[in-house]
Formats: C-alpha cells, structure tokens, sequence
C-alpha cells in the first residue's frame, strides 16, 4: 500500500515495491484492516531500525527492525498484531538512516497461503539482473521460495545476448536458492517487430529445454501485432 508522510523519495524498486530512503524521525503510516505486517528494508552495517506501532505514532510498539544485522536488499520482517481490526500502523526511523521498501498487510495468512513477491519493474532487462544482484538475487537468498518465473519484454536485449542472459540469470538463481527451486520463463510478446518477437520467444524455448524450465509461451499466445494488441 502507499504510506503517508514516508521520508525520502519513493522509487518502484524492490520486493516491496517502494524503497524510501529514510532519516532519522521520518514516519511512513498506513490505516487498515489487517492483523499482522510484513515489513521489506534493505540490510547495512551502518543503518539505523525502524520501530513499528499499532496505533499512529502515540500508538503501541510492536517490534524494533534492526537493519544493521544484515546487508543486502529485500529482507522481510513479519510481525503479528494479535487480532484482526482496523488499526494505523506507524513507522518510524531511529538510531541511523533505513531504506524502506514496502510492506505487505496480513489477513489471517501470516503463515498460509502463497505469497507471490514481483520484482521486476518497467526498464529493468536481463542485463540489469545479472549486474546488480540486490535487484533479486539478495531476496532469493532470504527466502524459501519454490518457484520464480522469469518475465521479460520485448526491449530487452537482443535475442542473441537474451539467450545468453536467461542461461546466466537461471544459473545464478539455483546457485543462490536456499533450497531446491523451480525456475519458469515467460516469453517476451508485443512489440513492433514479429520478427524479434518471435526470435527471443524460440530462444526462450530453446534455454527452457535445455536447462529444464517450464514456458509460458505468451508470443504465440497472444502474438505481435504491430505494438498492440487486437
């Protein structure tokens, strides 16, 4: 959800889909049914905590994120509040600076259901996955994840360079898994070319073979129409 009076600028980035960088006093506040939060923040030696409060900034500490007991991006801190109502639930940054990349409002599945996490975002390719590792690689590494699928667009790199990419980002992935791990890869479709959109579908076919992966093969579900779609 979107949080009121977070400090810092907020970008799209991360598993929680927001990462604000917060200094020290800045509050982010959100109002909602729910009966547990699951906070995401970014890991450094040097960064500060984040309290958590169950009704607005005069309201009860819950728990204390230390953030300083780990590196990397994408870290999650469940937290239960006891009961199901509608409460604001206040944050707040202490000691040192935090990045603050979202959170997850819980309803009765603190520990069911299936969580899907998304951390892709518009502009980032292939490329970017392999050079920065705290895009996804650093969450991989926190969670017991069982599937992750990976779902790239038409401008990405080339269909060359996509091959070898996908290899590369299927290879980090399991050898980054904290335990055995499904891997899917979603065709890239649309675009303004049939021709590029077809040549990375059947190159994602071929890695999908090779390296045991399911596809979904959206090209030739839904196809390349002249950069829309019919």
């Amino acid at each position: 959800p979107d949080f009121d009076s977070c400090g810092g600028v907020a970008y799209a980035h991360g598993f929680g889909g927001y990462s604000s960088t917060m200094a020290i006093n800045d509050t982010a506040s959100v109002t909602c049914y729910c009966d547990g939060i699951t906070v995401i923040w970014t890991g450094s030696a040097s960064g500060g905590s984040i309290e958590v409060r169950a009704g607005g900034s005069a309201g009860t500490l819950i728990d204390t994120i230390d953030t300083s007991t780990e590196t990397g991006s994408s870290h999650t801190t469940t937290i239960d509040f006891g009961s199901y109502a509608s409460r604001e639930v206040h944050l707040k940054c202490v000691g040192a600076s935090v990045v603050f990349e979202g959170a997850y409002l819980h309803a009765g599945d603190q520990d069911t259901n299936i969580r899907v996490w998304t951390g892709g975002h518009s502009g980032l390719t292939t490329a970017d996955f392999i050079s920065d590792e705290t895009l996804a690689l650093d969450f991989i590494r926190n969670r017991h994840t069982d599937l992750v699928v990976i779902a790239s667009g038409f401008n990405d790199v080339s269909a060359t360079a996509y091959g070898d990419d996908l290899r590369t980002v299927i290879e980090m992935i399991r050898a980054s898994a904290l335990q055995p791990i499904d891997v899917a890869i979603m065709t890239p479709w649309g675009g303004n070319n049939p021709q590029v959109a077809k040549d990375k579908a059947d190159t994602a076919i071929i890695v999908g073979d090779e390296l045991g992966c399911a596809v979904f093969d959206l090209y030739r579900a839904v196809g390349s129409v002249g950069g829309s779609i019919d």
